[in-house]
């Protein structure tokens, strides 16, 4: 049977989710500045927050992995890191 490290799965829900969320911020600034425009729709200025939602579902699923695996240290972990990561590391958009 494999062994569970819950200490491992947090701190890979840290850094990851940091990561993660530097990686949503970078592409959410890309858009502000330089996004697209089609028609009466653009990406540009506040239409960069479509980004958002996505943060959102890849916090659900990361949290949904984390507790089937019993690793609640990182179940709180994981959103947190994601926000420091999308608002905090790299400044406000």
């Amino acid at each position: 049977m494999k062994e569970r490290r819950p200490a491992v799965d947090a701190v890979v829900a840290g850094v990851g989710g940091v990561i993660l969320g530097f990686l949503i911020h970078l592409v959410a600034v890309f858009l502000r500045d330089n996004g697209p425009t089609m028609g009466g729709l653009s990406l540009r200025g506040n239409g960069a927050a479509i980004v958002l939602p996505v943060a959102i579902a890849i916090a659900l699923l990361a949290i949904w992995f984390l507790a089937r695996r019993r690793s609640w240290v990182a179940v709180v972990f994981a959103p947190i890191a994601l926000f420091v990561g999308l608002f905090n590391l790299g400044g406000g958009f």
